[in-house]
């Protein structure tokens, strides 16, 4: 197995030992060697980035968690960032946008690393089972330090275009057009204007800076911004390890058989997959149970509170068994059975939003969605639409705006809106990695359906 990465935790060393169902340290080195550091040309590797998140399988890839790594990332984990995720709502109602800064200063790796005394002689005695219990599966390889920061902004709100508004105005604090007070403005506003049940919560992780920042909504920004500074030269902290499998060092016994785990992994990732299945249909009937007037059954009667009561707390009771069966797999490979539970009937049964609870439709200078279209012939519409009207342009680009992705006249009626009304639009080409192709919109400024203000700029990122 290749070597894979996982978070720090206390008593992380080189060359002890890691047991990747339970997540745990094991207290004796098995592994022993020189180790040397890489340090980068340009003294940090610096990854920031602002993005609006709808599952949680992607807030999870953002965060660094990987599910399938069953211990180190599961119910029975101590790991910090699987805590800070726990502390999100998992509800469908709720949109996510993430501030994410990751800073790694150096690396240290083993040179040539070998088996420790201790380690070499269970090998020799051809004695699996207390080579697994002393050492686990794999052993502590390398070490990254530097620091991570994430600020989850959580807009709850039945509105999915309310919630997109809000996801584009952080966006736009993140890329420092409006300020973190313009931002907080922007939230209050929308709160005591929403009649969707609009909340915004924030939640902070970081890893290796101490500051006097309180990080209310007005200093998460500028927290993210001076972030790499702050974990710089002595302030850099061991933030990952990565991991190795033992099959890759030499060993005196070429018969020894490391103990299979990969069927308890399997099992492990499923549950957890599943897991977060049901505590996201957990969430999403307790904001129903809040706001029943908003949500109606399949066949159009009222909620019935006591059903859909009933149904939270039989889910409960499955994130309940699953978490037993995940403790009993750990522990015994024998006890490892693929859960039975099944999300598909509580997804069935669960009450829709009514029709007509979302806001009206969005305004006519709302940013559409051009991600991922093809970019010629938008930037062609939008460069006529500057100098003449909407009608000319859709007869002089004729055939050229085919297959545009678009409604041609809906585009071109947004273009001339808003370059009648003193927007400077900014369009920035880049050249792919993987060699000329079709050249595609990578990404906008602002986020879809964020209102376009008269005398602001919009920016459109080219991929060619």
């Amino acid at each position: 197995m290749a070597s894979n990465e996982i978070p720090f935790e206390d008593g992380m060393k080189f060359g002890k030992g890691f047991n990747r169902l339970t997540g745990e340290v094991l207290a004796s080195p098995a592994v022993t060697g020189a180790v040397s550091e890489l340090t980068h040309a340009g003294g940090q590797l610096v990854k920031s980035n602002c993005i609006t998140i709808e599952d949680v399988t992607t807030l999870h890839e953002q965060l660094g968690i990987d599910v399938a790594a069953s211990g180190s990332s599961g119910p029975l984990s101590g790991n910090a960032k699987v805590k800070f995720a726990n502390e999100c709502d998992f509800s469908n109602f709720s949109t996510y946008v993430v501030v994410r800064v990751s800073v790694e200063n150096t690396s240290k790796s083993f040179d040539e690393p070998v088996f420790t005394q201790d380690a070499e002689e269970l090998l020799t005695n051809n004695n699996p089972t207390r080579f697994r219990e002393r050492f686990g599966d794999c052993y502590i390889h390398g070490l990254k330090t530097g620091g991570e920061y994430f600020a989850i902004y959580q807009l709850t709100s039945t509105s999915k275009q309310e919630r997109q508004s809000l996801s584009g105005d952080v966006n736009a604090a993140f890329d420092g057009a409006i300020t973190s007070f313009e931002l907080s403005t922007k939230i209050h506003e929308a709160k005591s204007k929403s009649t969707t049940h609009l909340a915004v919560s924030v939640n902070v992780f970081r890893q290796g800076a101490i500051s006097e920042a309180d990080l209310d909504r007005d200093d998460i920004m500028k927290t993210a911004k001076g972030f790499p500074i702050a974990v710089s030269g002595p302030n850099a902290f061991p933030f990952a390890v990565s991991l190795q499998s033992y099959t890759a060092l030499r060993r005196p016994n070429d018969k020894f058989n490391f103990i299979e785990i990969s069927n308890q992994q399997d099992v492990l990732a499923d549950l957890m997959r599943r897991r977060f299945e049901f505590l996201e249909l957990r969430d999403d009937y307790s904001f129903i149970l809040k706001h029943p007037a908003d949500f109606e059954n399949g066949d159009g009667t009222a909620v019935d509170l006591n059903k859909t009561d009933r149904a939270r707390l039989e889910i409960i009771s499955v994130i309940n068994t699953m978490q037993q069966q995940a403790v009993a797999c750990t522990r015994d490979a024998k006890q490892c059975r693929f859960t039975k539970f099944d999300a598909g009937r509580f997804e069935a049964e669960k009450p829709r939003l009514k029709a007509g609870v979302d806001v009206a439709p969005p305004p006519a200078n709302a940013m559409p969605n051009l991600v991922g279209l093809m970019a010629e012939p938008i930037i062609s519409l939008l460069a006529c639409v500057a100098m003449e009207g909407v009608d000319h342009c859709l007869n002089f680009l004729g055939g050229s705006l085919n297959g545009l992705g678009f409604d041609p006249r809906t585009l071109g009626n947004f273009f001339f809106l808003i370059t009648r009304s003193g927007v400077k639009p900014e369009v920035i080409r880049r050249d792919s990695a993987d060699g000329p192709g079709t050249s595609r919109i990578k990404s906008q400024f602002p986020a879809p359906g964020v209102p376009v203000e008269p005398l602001s700029v919009i920016r459109i990122e080219i991929i060619k």
